[in-house]
Formats: C-alpha cells, structure tokens, sequence
C-alpha cells in the first residue's frame, strides 16, 4: 500500500534459509493467523519468498489505517451485525533478498530497492464466535486475511560483486500479466518508498467480499489501462448494491454480477460458457489472450457445492510434452487438423485467493472429459477476457479462422521447388496424423508495424521497407496468428508467417463477421480468398523469423 504508514518502526529479522533462527510458519505465520482459517495464501507467499532467496522480513505491527482500511473495517463490523471485541488492524511485511542489517535502525539505507521481493497488508479482526455470520468463516472469533500483497514474478535473487540485485526467472515460467506497483515502509514523516513488478493478489474473508470479489480486484489492479485507481472491496459492493446490513455475500457472486462490475467500470469484456459450449476447450479460448498480457477471470465447479474463481495471468511451458504432437498423430479424427500452440502449455499460472499468487494449474485439471450433464468432477464454467475498448472478436475463432484460411492456400497453390520452407508447411498439411503448428496473440497495428519491419529472416532476407497498406486498413487491434512446425516452435522459437485478422469484427446486417487483413508465408502474401487461378502476391522472406514475444519474457528469462 502506497502511503499508508505504520505506527511505529518497523521490527526487522534475519530469515536466511538453511540457518538456525527465523521460522516463517512459527515465528510469523501462526501468531498472525492464530486459530484462523485460510493459511493456504499466507503459506504460498512465504513459500515463494523462501524459494526467491528472501534474507531479510520486515514487519509493520500496525498501520495508521487510510480510508480503504477505515472502509474494510467499518463494513466487517455492520456485516457482523455487533461491535467487535477489539478494533482490527492491519499488519504489513515486507521481503528483501538483501541480508539484515546489523544496525538495524539503518535498514532505509541497507534495504536497496532492487533486493524488494514484495510485501503483503493483513487484515486481522476479532469478532463475536457466536454472531451468526461469523460462525462459518470465523468460528473461533478470530479473522485474518490478505487484503493486499504484490511480489515480483518467481525466479531467483541474484547479487552481483557489486551489491546490486537481480531477478534471473524461473525457465519457462511466463507471468504476462503484471505492472508496476509502489509501496511505503515505515512512519510518516520517516518512510521510504519501494517500487517493483508483479501481479496484485488479495483474499476473501467469506463475510464481506468472496473469491469473486477477489478475482475481479486482481485482474482490474493488474490489468494495464483498465482503471486508473484502485479497486478497493468497497467499490466493488457499491457496484453491486451490496449494503451489509442488508444483503449478504457469503455464497459468492452470480456470473450476471461479476459481469456488471467491469460493465459499470466501463471495461471491455469477452465471454465463453464452456457449459453451452462444450466443444470448445476452455485452454485454447484462454490461452491467446493471457500470452497476449490480457487477464482471465476463469470460473469453475464444482467445488463442494458451489462454484470457485480465479485469475489466469500467464503460463508455462514444455517444449518436451509429448502428447502435443502424439493425440495428433494417435487420433487424428478427434483432435483436429492443426497443434494449437496452447498444446505445449503445462500450467496456467493464476492468483487462486484460497491458495495464493503465482500457483500452477495443470489445463487437464478442468478439461471436461464427458457431456456436461455427466460430469461430476471439477471442469470450467465459464471465462471472461478483460480486454481493450473496441475487441470484439475472440482470439479463439481469429485463430480457427487463420488455419483454414492456409488449408485454402495450400489447396489451390503449388510453390516453386526453390521454396523449401512453405513445401515444408504444404506436407504437414497434407498428412493427417502431423499440422502445422498456430500461435496467436493481440498486437497493436502500429505495434506490429514495426516489429515487422525489423525482420530478418534465417536465410538473411530483411522484410520490404514500403509494409504493405493492408496492415494499416483495419482496427487499432488485430489478432496475429503466427504460423509454425513443431520442432522449429519448440526448439527454436520461430515462425513462418503471420494471419492478420482484426480483432474488431465488422458487421453486416448487425451481425458480427471476422475480417481478414493481411498475411504472409514464405515467399508469397496470402490473398484474401485464395482459389483457382489467384496467384499470391510475392513477398521477400523466405525462411523463418522469431516469434512475437511479450517485453517482459526478454531479459533475465531462460528458456528451454
């Protein structure tokens, strides 16, 4: 929390792994949880922290509140529906991969920004164990939960010779969705200010907000331009029409709710129910938009008798599964004509308010593997993509589109025997049990503009000075599937063309209609209807180039 300050000076430990001393569970976790429910959160940060090189905790034992804590406190007590037996406060910690200083009074000088590994704010109430809407989640009158926490992406804290600090990120571990968050250490008058990146995270207290409410303020305090303030559990309730003393929140959020909050924020919003849908695989609608720096809220059930949601903000990969190319080659008439890039996902990475920031979910875990009036297991409800103003199009159908747009090329155009790579791509359409691999994600067309023109291709072939108009002739936004082969996507991290398709639709009689742009293979522009008699416009690259890639899996990013 920026500019909330604490109390008093903040008490400072060494809690270097492998030394005798600091405990996270018994020396900080147990005493600010006591008898509470819902450690899972609370653990997964310490955990992570643990694994990042954490050296030095930070605690605040008290901040002064701010008006969002004023609001969280006040709406606690008229949810409980009788004054509480002590006032709640809240609690800051804060982690460092710098090592504790001896004098400890220095830590303003001591504590450098690049080793902040990130903090959390506690909420921590007593209420009446008898009330009647405390006894599910607060059946000892103790409450605790995370109303605020932010660290930087997983991977390890590194110091070089010179003190200085750096991230080097877990291989193949890619959170797409994160910005910069600020933070205040200290008292008034006295504090410092810390800034890193990440993804915000929050937790219900299952009285006053539930894991939807949690959901929707980490997607719209992460999402870059969705909001320009803080979503606060206040705001959300406002929204909603939620009074406490009135209406109650304990069984979670209906899709129809969820849905008004970002309506009423003026946020765009694209939807999948994967209940009606049920062909449609809920990691392959997810997946492009999460690549492409756009949060999901991911519903599903059941879990016990109700639904859960979470937020997905990036992914993992393995270029090793084998079953991407295999359910391909093995069951060719139940899998499709083409390897989804969503294929070599093994986990999703999501903010899960029940078991913390950063986890990992397998996509099999919520595949639905029968009809959805049979299944009695975990599977996804529904999704919804929070999104620029004016994309209406889901990148799952640009991509569909995409394909069979090259399946209609390749039917009718035989490429000149120089043409080594596009053959390449015309055999593996022309095998059933093989397919060419389609990745797709979001890009400005400015934005696409220019990392076309700075191509060059493996045989050495820099792309046109003069881009062609058709790029430009379209939305803001457009969807690009980026077209591959197994092994050269896997292994190298490359393509061999781009689909454009505008991720506004166009409309015809009121109905919406996917709108080609442009494109390219090697050697050749791919006309708008290809068929008999077309012949493609030439175009100068003819191997292949690196994939699109987010700015933030650059850098300290490994990869395998």
């Amino acid at each position: 929390m920026r500019g909330v300050f604490a109390k008093n000076e903040p008490e400072l430990w060494s809690c270097e792994s492998g030394t005798p001393g600091y405990s996270f569970y018994f020396d900080l976790i147990a005493p600010l949880w006591r008898n509470c429910k819902a450690e899972g959160a609370i653990h997964r940060l310490c955990s992570l922290m643990r694994k990042m090189g954490a050296r030095t905790l930070v605690k605040e034992e008290e901040l002064d509140p701010d008006q969002e804590l004023r609001d969280e406190f006040d709406d606690l007590t008229r949810r409980v529906g009788a004054p509480l037996p002590d006032p709640p406060k809240a609690v800051r910690i804060s982690f460092f991969a710098a090592p504790c200083p001896p004098d400890k009074s220095r830590w303003r000088e001591l504590l450098p920004e690049d080793s902040f590994l990130g903090y959390a704010v506690i909420v921590q109430a007593r209420v009446p164990p008898d009330a009647e809407s405390a006894r599910q989640h607060a059946p000892s009158g103790e409450l605790a939960y995370v109303l605020e926490a932010v660290a930087r992406p997983p991977g390890w804290a590194c110091e070089d010779q010179k003190g200085r600090y750096a991230i080097r990120g877990a291989t193949n571990y890619y959170v797409h969705c994160q910005r910069t968050f600020k933070t205040t250490i200290g008292p008034k008058g006295s504090s410092k200010e810390y800034t890193l990146n990440g993804a915000f995270f929050c937790q219900q207290n299952g009285l006053t907000h539930v894991c939807a409410h949690a959901a929707l303020r980490m997607i719209l305090n992460t999402g870059k331009g969705l909001v320009d303030h803080k979503v606060t559990n206040r705001e959300v309730n406002e929204i909603l029409g939620i009074d406490h003393e009135q209406v109650t929140v304990q069984h979670g959020l209906s899709p129809e709710q969820i849905l008004t909050v970002p309506n009423r924020l003026g946020i765009n919003v694209l939807g999948a129910d994967f209940i009606a849908l049920p062909a449609v695989d809920y990691a392959e609608w997810a997946y492009p938009l999460v690549e492409s720096g756009y949060s999901v809220l991911l519903a599903f059930n059941p879990t016990h008798a109700e639904g859960h949601v979470v937020a997905l903000i990036g992914h993992t990969m393995n270029s090793d599964k084998w079953d991407c190319e295999a359910h391909l080659a093995y069951r060719p008439e139940a899998f499709g004509t083409y390897h989804a890039s969503a294929a070599w996902v093994d986990h999703f990475i999501i903010n899960d308010d029940n078991f913390g920031m950063y986890t990992c979910m397998p996509p099999s875990y919520l595949r639905s593997k029968v009809l959805p009036q049979y299944d009695r297991t975990q599977r996804a409800a529904f999704a919804l993509g929070f999104l620029p103003a004016g994309v209406d199009v889901p990148p799952y159908s640009a991509e569909k589109a995409a394909v069979a747009l090259v399946r209609q090329l390749q039917a009718c155009y035989q490429p000149p025997s120089e043409n080594r790579w596009l053959e390449r791509i015309w055999v593996q359409l022309r095998e059933p049990q093989k397919g060419i691999v389609a990745r797709t994600l979001g890009r400005r067309t400015e934005e696409y503009v220019k990392y076309l023109g700075a191509l060059v291709d493996s045989e050495g072939k820099p792309a046109p000075s003069a881009i062609p108009d058709a790029i430009r002739r379209g939305s803001e936004h457009l969807w690009v599937t980026e077209v591959s082969l197994p092994d050269l996507y896997t292994a190298n991290k490359r393509k061999l063309g781009d689909v454009l398709v505008d991720a506004e639709a166009s409309r015809t009689r009121g109905q919406p209609l996917l709108r080609y742009r442009w494109g390219w293979l090697p050697g050749l522009q791919i006309p708008q209807n290809p068929g008999p008699g077309v012949m493609p416009a030439p175009w100068p690259l003819t191997g292949h180039v690196p994939v699109l890639r987010q700015s933030q899996v650059l850098g300290p990013y490994q990869e395998w």
